[in-house]
């Protein structure tokens, strides 16, 4: 085999190009474990980090009302001064958007210096909304139609907040990187408790004194106390049966409400998986298998079970 051989100024300037070239690449290392970086840092992301009291307060006299949330979206509907707004959580502008859903057009833009992953209108009229990157929770206020949103306060949180949801005076706020569920004070966003929770959380829905999380993996959607000392979380497997083995609902970003005469369900929209072999030998030839089905597994929140049995190719039951 013919070897080639290198001059001493070439050896030395591939060594230099590469020297060079991991100084551009050099990993960031020993970053604290449960921390993300935060490029470029603006005025949310910098707030102080114990808000005063009065600083998170409703301040103007713009009557706002959100429509029916139970939980989060990035995106908002609401009234004001007869007009039907859209407020959007732009994660690209890293700003919220506000369209005046009658002229159909966008009114204004309040850049947040971090990125928005969910936004919830409050009964009060406030807008909380969770900052991904900055690892934050912020509280803002209408002005007026046509300006930005005013910001009132802002406070860390566990990293990667990423759910809402609003019960009596305390706003449930979910954490996927660090997997917990917060619970601020809504006057003053301190933390009363926090509760650990299992992998990737993402939604949560209040309903009455127990909160409802749902989880990107794991097949599994949370429950967690919110009254008493020790707010325990438990777990409600939606598990389904399959054709050839059970399947595991996965990518959980959503859960919704609905209150129906026979009584109240929750729907967990998500994929279920089948992890085995997708070809499966069936007599002669074979039959093939979709890895992933679209599923709503039904949920009766009352008994803490789930109504979704059995998933098929088409359907589930």
């Amino acid at each position: 085999m013919p070897v080639t051989l290198l001059r001493s100024y070439d050896v030395r300037a591939v060594i230099a190009l590469a020297l060079v070239c991991a100084a551009c690449s050099a990993p960031t290392l020993n970053r604290p474990t449960g921390t993300r970086s935060v490029p470029n840092a603006e005025p949310v992301a910098s707030s102080v980090e114990q808000p005063a009291l009065a600083a998170c307060a409703k301040r103007g006299s713009l009557a706002v009302q959100g429509m029916p949330a139970d939980t989060s979206s990035s995106v908002a509907l609401l009234k004001t001064q007869g007009h039907t707004l859209a407020l959007v959580a732009d994660a690209d502008q890293r700003a919220l958007a506000t369209f005046d859903l009658e002229q159909a057009r966008q009114v204004a833009v309040t850049p947040l210096g971090a990125t928005p992953s969910q936004l919830l209108v409050l009964a009060d009229g406030r807008v909380a909304v969770t900052l991904q990157d900055a690892n934050r929770v912020a509280l803002f206020e209408f002005t007026a139609i046509d300006q930005p949103l005013a910001l009132r306060c802002s406070t860390p949180v566990p990293s990667e907040p990423f759910g809402l949801a609003e019960t009596h005076d305390t706003l449930l706020v979910t954490s996927s990187w660090e997997h917990q569920l917060s619970a601020l004070d809504l006057t003053s966003l301190s933390t009363r408790y926090r509760v650990s929770l299992e992998r990737e959380p993402r939604a949560v829905l209040a309903l009455g004194n127990r909160a409802f999380v749902s989880h990107v993996v794991g097949g599994r959607v949370s429950v967690v106390d919110l009254e008493g000392d020790l707010h325990q979380a438990r777990r409600i497997s939606l598990d389904v049966g399959g054709n050839f083995s059970t399947r595991k609902l996965t990518q959980g970003f959503a859960l919704a409400l609905g209150r129906l005469q026979g009584g109240t369900r929750l729907f967990a929209p998500g994929a279920a998986a089948f992890s085995g072999n997708p070809v499966i030998s069936h007599g002669y030839g074979s039959f093939r298998v979709r890895a992933h089905l679209p599923l709503v597994n039904v949920i009766d929140p009352t008994g803490e079970t789930s109504l979704t049995r059995f998933a098929h190719e088409g359907a589930a039951s």
